[in-house]
């Protein structure tokens, strides 16, 4: 395949040079051809063609620090410890809500009190009971569940 892709590369640059590859390639072309495939199919025989070496060498010392004054720098500080605490209060903070609804009605007043938790719903069921007892205790009243 490699051959063929090459053999049509190669009659497109003798076209493009002047020459009519239709009245056949000389012995010289094609030897050149045949050569050029053999030695691309049998590169990683040969070493590189040349060598480097280092001469001369010039030590220059320099540092990567940098002085420089940035005065909003306290508030991307700011930023970022507010923005890491607020990573921590997401994942180990209970999210507790509660609401309270009075309302009245026909015979006096009604209140409805109500909560909601993101966490641990067991443990807020029973600490919403104890709040719910305490205002009702407060108020005078007695709970209805």
């Amino acid at each position: 395949m490699l051959r063929t892709v090459l053999g049509n590369l190669y009659i497109e640059v003798l076209q493009a040079e002047g020459l009519d590859p239709a009245k056949g390639v000389s012995e010289a072309d094609s030897a050149f051809f045949d050569d050029a495939i053999s030695v691309m199919g049998n590169l990683e025989a040969y070493a590189t063609p040349f060598y480097l070496q280092l001469v001369d060498y010039e030590h220059v010392e320099a540092s990567g620090l940098q002085i420089t004054r940035a005065p909003g720098k306290d508030t991307v500080y700011l930023g970022c410890v507010m923005l890491i605490m607020g990573i921590f209060m997401m994942f180990y903070i209970q999210h507790r809500r509660c609401w309270a609804w009075i309302g009245k009605t026909d015979k006096g007043v009604e209140i409805i009190f109500a909560g909601s938790s993101n966490r641990n719903e067991r443990d807020f069921a029973e600490d919403f009971d104890r709040i719910s007892g305490r205002v009702a205790a407060r108020l005078g009243i007695n709970k209805q569940d």
